[in-house]
């Protein structure tokens, strides 16, 4: 009787389970895919106004979308196609290297996050308005403002350097006092707002639920997300053709924030917070004890999960032009 061989059977070449391709990879592949079609072009050349800026614009964008690893392999196909197609209708850029705007994720689904550079590029481009700007006011600046029947005014001279002795300049302008906006509108009244770093901080710490994280925007660019902060409430008192798309995306990046903070395990408003959301209209899901509020701080973020199963994805919720061949 025949030994059996020492060795296992060679396995069929129809047995071979292939490896499975990187996540990364196939997203980025059908977000690219889905800006290929001519008649997607056009649309974004619709947007834009000439062939050169689409390209342009398709080649930061998907370079930004390449290089940011977080949101290939959390977010969606479709809802990173739809981040980029908002960014072009506003004619932003959504790199965040020129502060237009931001792609982030909040669990699966990729936002576009307007930066305060692309509210006074959208303002002003909207010619709605005379001119717009904001600012950043330190303690050492000679800093004035006032109310008339013709609106706000405002003095703003920054700080100058010091020379010292060794001939350098310092360029000492103090700690934070606020910031400010003025809008200019085309009657000539200006509408100001001025915010002390007291009240921008109030609000970084009862609306941002990111403002708690040690690499928040709010810890790494504190200026930025004041003048953001500023030039967001003056909008609402914006012709709303300026600024309505921007504060609706705004709005979203909140929603996201809260629903992402309450699937939190242990997580629940504060006291302060329930206040804050109240004078909004807001509904706060959870009433807080003080052993609740004291653990609230204690909460740390959970890992969202991979899809694995990018290739599979359903991008139905897009315009059927958008979608994928």
């Amino acid at each position: 009787m025949a030994r059996p061989p020492s060795t296992p059977p060679p396995v069929l070449p129809s047995t071979l389970t292939p490896a499975s391709r990187r996540t990364d990879l196939v997203k980025y592949e059908q977000v690219a895919a889905a800006f290929e079609r001519q008649d997607r072009i056009d649309g974004l050349r619709a947007m834009l106004g000439s062939d050169e800026a689409v390209q342009r614009f398709l080649q930061v964008a998907l370079h930004a979308i390449a290089t940011d690893s977080n949101l290939l392999f959390k977010a969606t196909p479709e809802s990173i196609i739809q981040a980029v197609r908002d960014s072009a209708t506003l004619g932003l850029e959504p790199t965040g290297l020129t502060g237009d705007a931001w792609i982030v994720v909040y669990g699966d689904k990729a936002k576009l996050m307007p930066g305060w550079r692309g509210y006074l590029k959208r303002i002003r481009n909207s010619h709605k308005v005379q001119d717009v700007d904001t600012q950043v006011v330190y303690v050492n600046d000679e800093f004035r403002y006032g109310f008339t029947e013709n609106g706000g005014w405002y003095v703003h001279n920054p700080a100058m350097p010091v020379k010292q002795e060794n001939g350098s300049y310092l360029n000492d302008r103090g700690a934070y006092w606020g910031a400010y906006a003025c809008a200019v509108m085309p009657s000539g009244y200006k509408e100001l707002e001025v915010l002390p770093e007291v009240e921008i901080n109030f609000i970084r710490d009862h609306y941002s639920q990111a403002a708690r994280k040690p690499d928040s925007p709010w810890a790494m660019r504190w200026p930025e997300m004041a003048r953001k902060t500023v030039l967001r409430i003056l909008s609402k008192r914006l012709p709303q053709e300026a600024v309505e798309q921007l504060l609706l995306l705004d709005a979203e990046i909140d929603q996201a924030e809260r629903e992402e903070a309450e699937k939190k395990p242990g997580f629940s408003a504060t006291t302060a917070r329930e206040a804050a959301l109240a004078a909004m209209h807001h509904e706060v899901a959870q009433v807080s004890t003080p052993e609740e509020e004291d653990a609230t701080e204690a909460v740390t973020d959970a890992p969202d999960e991979v899809n694995e199963e990018a290739e599979g994805s359903d991008l139905s919720d897009l315009p059927s032009s958008w979608q994928p061949d």
